[in-house]
C-alpha cells in the first residue's frame, strides 16, 4: 500500500477508536422513560458480564466499562486495542496509529471531532493504555 494510503487508513482507524465512542445518545433516546440501559445493567446483566473481562488498571477502570446513559462506553477508546487482530498489525501501521492517537489524547489536535474528550478524560485514557497496553510506545509515558 502506498505511503499515503498506509496514512490516511491509520488516521481514520485513530480516529474511530477514540471518537466513535463520544457521541452521545439522540435526544429521542434520552425522553423515554425505561431506559435501554436498564435492561443491559439490571435485567439482562449484560454490562457486568462484558466489563468482567476487560484488562483494569491499578484504580480499577477499563476501556471495556460501560457507560449506558450519555454514551456506550465510559472511557471512549475502543477496548479492540487488546485484540489479537490489532496486535498483529505491521508494526508500521501499528506506530502510525500510536501515533495518531497520542496527537489526539496529548491534545495536540484540536478539531472540534475531539472537542468532548476533556484533558481529564484523555489523561484518564492514557492511564489506562499505560498500565493494561504491553508495547505502548514510550512517548506515552510523558
Amino acid at each position: 500500500m502506498p505511503k499515503a494510503g498506509r496514512l490516511l487508513l491509520c488516521r481514520t482507524l485513530a480516529a474511530l477508536a477514540l471518537a466513535a465512542l463520544v457521541a452521545p445518545r439522540p435526544a429521542a433516546a434520552q425522553d423515554k422513560p425505561v431506559s435501554a440501559a436498564y435492561y443491559y445493567k439490571v435485567r439482562w446483566g449484560f454490562q457486568q458480564e462484558f466489563e468482567r473481562y476487560g484488562p483494569r488498571d491499578r484504580r480499577g477502570r477499563s476501556l471495556k466499562q460501560l457507560d449506558l446513559e450519555t454514551r456506550l462506553f465510559r472511557y471512549p477508546c475502543s477496548y479492540m486495542i487488546y485484540s489479537p487482530a490489532f496486535d498483529g498489525l505491521p508494526g508500521a501501521t501499528k506506530d502510525a496509529i500510536y501515533a495518531r492517537m497520542w496527537e489526539i489524547l496529548s491534545g495536540k489536535d484540536h478539531d472540534r471531532r475531539y472537542a468532548k474528550l476533556t484533558p481529564t478524560l484523555r489523561a484518564e485514557i492514557v492511564s489506562i493504555l499505560i498500565d493494561t497496553k504491553p508495547g505502548l510506545p514510550p512517548y506515552f509515558q510523558s
